[in-house]
């Protein structure tokens, strides 16, 4: 009874913190989207410094995206390597991981892999990163996360399925050591049968 009712409640804990990060960003792209409403052009500025911030870059997309106005994004923030980062940032955001954005982040490379039974191809994006003081993980320097998959020959989405980092040192394992160990644990939850 006892693990049942700690699996519940490891489920609703992060379901509620996933909306509780998200609902802190939206607040905070607020400007812009209460603009979209009112069918309002967002400003310039807005736009660029949300975009800026791999935190809010990514809704801020699919916030654009939602009225049909992709088109506002800015184009300098619209690579496959500043989704991604995005994506991971965000990622860590929330209250059961890094609990916020990194301090620094760095793209290290793009790495193919088959994507379960399916034959598709997907592409992983690694990057580095780390926090700094007081924060709890700051002693443990550059952390390894990877974004993706994202399929290949299509645009990077918002959020892809495999985004994770296990908050390994990133000089413990090779490039390529640490995507594949992401790879396999996303395989083994079935996470690729869908694609």
């Amino acid at each position: 009874m006892l693990f049942v009712a700690f699996v519940i409640w490891r489920i609703a804990a992060a379901v509620m913190g996933s909306h509780r990060r998200t609902e802190a960003i939206l607040r905070e792209i607020a400007p812009v989207t209460e603009a979209l409403e009112r069918g309002a052009e967002p400003s310039a500025s807005d736009l660029a410094r949300f975009a800026e911030q791999p935190r809010t870059r990514n809704l801020l997309l699919e916030a654009l995206q939602e009225k049909g106005r992709e088109s506002l994004f800015p184009e300098a923030y619209a690579s496959a390597e500043a989704i991604a980062e995005s994506d991971l940032v965000f990622w860590l955001c929330h209250p059961n991981e890094l609990q916020q954005a990194p301090d620094e982040t760095e793209f290290i490379g793009r790495f193919a892999r088959e994507l379960g039974r399916s034959g598709r191809r997907g592409c992983y994006y690694l990057f580095r990163y780390r926090v700094k003081e007081p924060h709890w993980a700051a002693a443990d320097g550059w952390m390894a996360g990877v974004a993706g998959p994202y399929l290949e020959g299509e645009a990077p989405s918002p959020a892809a399925p495999g985004t994770f980092s296990d908050f390994a040192a990133f000089d413990a394992r090779t490039p390529d050591e640490h995507v594949e160990a992401v790879h396999r644990i996303m395989e083994a939850k079935g996470v690729y049968e869908d694609l």
